[in-house]
């Protein structure tokens, strides 16, 4: 079963054709409840509890700062 990004109307899907041509990278939550807290929190979404299930693309992160 793909792995779907968590982020509010990001349709990145872990494991197709597209993905892997773009070079997108999933990644899951930390397990830390501190930086879990941090990462949930820059999704922005209202109520978003992740679980250790929940994964989130490449596209939304800022590399090279």
């Amino acid at each position: 079963m793909p792995s779907y990004c968590c982020a509010y109307n990001c349709t990145s899907k872990a494991g197709t054709v597209s993905s892997k041509n773009l070079g997108i990278r999933f990644f899951r939550f930390p397990r830390d409840k501190e930086r879990r807290a941090l990462w949930a929190a820059a999704v922005r979404r209202a109520d978003f509890v992740p679980n250790d299930y929940t994964r989130i693309c490449s596209l939304h992160f800022v590399f090279g700062i």
